[in-house]
């Protein structure tokens, strides 16, 4: 598969005075009500943070209620456009942003409307906006980035046609790479695609600026969805054609933009502006599954599917879940196989799924003595782990309307249709293992494979199965759920990889620590799977980790986003662990962490970087303590305890970077004065 590239010059400093704009601008808001500007991003000249003190408490369109979701995206861009000149907008220039309609809502009532930047109708590539709203409905904050001006002279039309740009990205998809599996370490092999005869022809197209359209699939997984976009490299603005293109059998899919403009026109052949991979109901059931693998349990245990809440390490008590609710069968209504509502879980491509048997009025899924690690137990296993993960992130606010994956939406928000379909191949898959995650409404798409070499089969091990979940999670938390592509960045797609580790590792640690409050932490993953005792990251994700962010961007942390997310996983580890220690309880650490760290992907803007994330989990953690989850005594002992594991990765309140980019990084390695 090709070579991942990005054509923008992140060293590039567009010089702003957005303090001083924000300053002007506070004069003219009603009231009381100003703007800061805490964080500029200097490759595009926006302000990446500006917050709001004293801002005016929303209407309320029912007495004793807060705002509705409509009321509350009107007031998102009526804002943006009201506080322009501080995001970096020339005064005469109005914003054009259109609004995701689907709210997100944190644990703690905070509600965020995502924003995406267009001009003259058009997307501007990875230029989105974050508003977000306190319970009340005030105006909090404004995160993300956006292009400031544009050209005169922008072209808007296509100088190269569609059809000849896709032919382009088909035979670019065919090029070599040097890419290497990061469960192994080995050169991963090319999947086989034959483009010599494919003629990309449009299948639809809608007629607005961006010309959406749907090309024919030729020799790839599915049809291809393409529209314009500007590209912003920074100092220049690009026209360029968007396409999602899946490899055959859905292995891998990859963004890739196509440059479409006459400077593209001018060369021998269309050039390749940006590539990015972005594969990051029965009610008497149980099956014989390893709980975490081989490696870790002696032999399979007899489960109930599905859990009861108190089986999972949350306090699923505090959400007040009614019964009906929660837990929801796994397996669909009449049905002998491990397909549910969550979860399909098949035999490689097949459509194949496990047969259970009927016994002692149970559907029990159980191959046998002789079987445990084989197909069909690679197949219950994977069916197991994806819906025990959909559980757990139900309970931690990932639901219907956060854009998680189900057939069907019970609670009739959201868009169902999308259940994870989990594959359990024979052989080996590309990357040994992935998850294509799409927007909202779309199924997400898991492979698991046998690790070569070790003939050891990723569907069996948590570790590996809970990482690609999570990649689901947090592709579809970050930024907004109909695009499901908010971890582009390099920063972004490093703590990608950093929070699936984070959780595969902090849920096993916790259940130990349930079951023997002696139990020792768990910091090194993948080393049954791999036979590797070390596991396949550089070092234990314990205090010692020898990473931290003033090392991204240079040897091993500047190219593979695995590397960049062992730094953002060491911190949040860290963070559990500090949270346990000051609150008392490590169970308690980690219940806290898993919720402000899914609180915080729901306050983080597109494309973050470490830095935006922090902010998002420690505002996660403030609005505990607002809402009266955390006594102000244990605040200020978890805001500590937070802000001490951050700094001690070098992201204290003085580091730096340009937007999520591996340039302009400088680290602080200091907590704030007086925390």
């Amino acid at each position: 598969m090709p070579k991942n590239i990005d054509t923008r010059n992140f060293k590039f400093v567009r010089a702003t005075n957005n303090f001083a704009a924000a300053r002007a601008v506070s004069t003219g808001l009603p009231g009381n009500h100003e703007v800061n500007v805490e964080r500029v991003n200097p490759f595009t000249g926006s302000t990446r943070v500006l917050t709001s003190v004293n801002a005016p408490r929303a209407f309320a369109v029912m007495p004793g209620q807060g705002p509705n979701n409509a009321t509350l995206i009107d007031l998102a861009l009526r804002h943006v456009e009201s506080i322009a000149p501080a995001l970096g907008f020339d005064a005469a220039i109005k914003p054009e942003f259109v609004p995701d309609p689907y709210v997100k809502e944190t644990s703690t009532g905070a509600r965020v409307v995502n924003l995406q930047q267009q001009f003259r109708g058009i997307p501007v590539f990875h230029m989105e906006r974050a508003v977000e709203f306190e319970k009340s409905g005030e105006v909090k904050r404004v995160t993300g980035d956006n292009v400031i001006d544009f050209p005169p002279d922008l072209e808007s039309l296509p100088v190269i046609p569609l059809p000849i740009a896709a032919k382009a990205a088909a035979e670019f998809m065919t090029s070599p790479s040097d890419q290497t599996d990061p469960w192994t370490g080995q050169k991963l092999p090319q999947i086989p695609i034959d483009v010599s005869s494919y003629q990309p022809e449009m299948l639809g197209r809608i007629a607005i600026p961006a010309q959406p359209t749907v090309l024919n699939k030729g020799p790839f997984g599915e049809n291809i969805p393409a529209h314009l976009v500007f590209f912003y490299q920074g100092p220049t603005t690009r026209l360029g054609w968007h396409m999602l293109i899946s490899a055959p059998d859905m292995e891998e899919q990859y963004v890739i933009i196509i440059g479409a403009d006459a400077e593209a026109a001018a060369q021998t052949k269309p050039p390749v502006l940006y590539c990015q991979k972005t594969s990051h109901s029965m009610a008497n059931v149980r099956g014989a599954v390893w709980i975490h693998n081989p490696g870790i349990n002696q032999q399979r245990q007899i489960v109930n599917f599905p859990l009861a809440k108190a089986d999972y390490p949350i306090d699923g008590g505090s959400l007040h879940l009614p019964d009906e609710m929660f837990p929801r069968p796994w397996v669909d209504d009449g049905n002998d196989m491990a397909v549910g509502n969550n979860t399909i879980a098949t035999l490689g491509n097949s459509t194949n799924s496990v047969r259970g048997v009927v016994t002692d009025e149970f559907l029990t899924f159980d191959p046998g003595p002789g079987q445990e690690q084989g197909d069909d137990q690679k197949v219950i296993n994977i069916f197991y782990f994806c819906n025990y993960m959909h559980d757990f992130f139900y309970l931690l606010g990932f639901d219907e309307d956060h854009g998680n994956f189900q057939r069907v939406n019970f609670t009739g928000v959201g868009r169902g249709g999308d259940p994870v379909i989990a594959r359990a191949h024979r052989g080996t898959v590309v990357g040994t293992a992935n998850m294509l995650t799409r927007a909202d409404g779309v199924q997400g798409l898991m492979n698991m494979g046998m690790v070569a070499g070790t003939n050891r089969h990723t569907a069996i091990d948590s570790d590996v199965v809970y990482h690609e979940y999570t990649h689901g999670v947090t592709n579809r938390l970050v930024g907004g759920v109909l695009d499901a592509m908010g971890l582009q960045e390099p920063q972004s797609s490093g703590m990608g990889e950093g929070w699936s580790d984070y959780f595969a590792l902090t849920i096993q640690n916790c259940l130990a620590l349930i079951q023997n409050p002696a139990a020792a932490e768990r910091v090194i993953t993948g080393d049954w799977v791999t036979n590797r005792p070390g596991g396949i990251r550089f070092a234990p994700y314990d205090d010692n980790y020898p990473g931290t962010f003033g090392g991204i961007g240079n040897p091993p942390y500047d190219v593979d986003e695995h590397a960049i997310g062992e730094i953002w996983c060491a911190a949040l580890m860290k963070m559990n662990r500090d949270f346990g220690a000051a609150l008392g309880d490590k169970v308690r650490g980690h219940r806290l962490g898993w919720q402000v760290v899914v609180d915080g992907l729901k306050l983080t803007p597109a494309n973050p970087s470490f830095l935006d994330a922090r902010d998002a989990i420690l505002r996660a953690l403030e609005a505990h303590k607002n809402a009266g989850l955390l006594s102000p005594i244990d605040y200020k002992k978890a805001n500590r305890a937070a802000w001490q594991a951050f700094a001690r990765f070098g992201m204290g309140p003085r580091a730096r970077s340009i937007g999520a980019s591996l340039e302009g990084i400088e680290e602080d390695r200091n907590p704030p004065a007086g925390i």
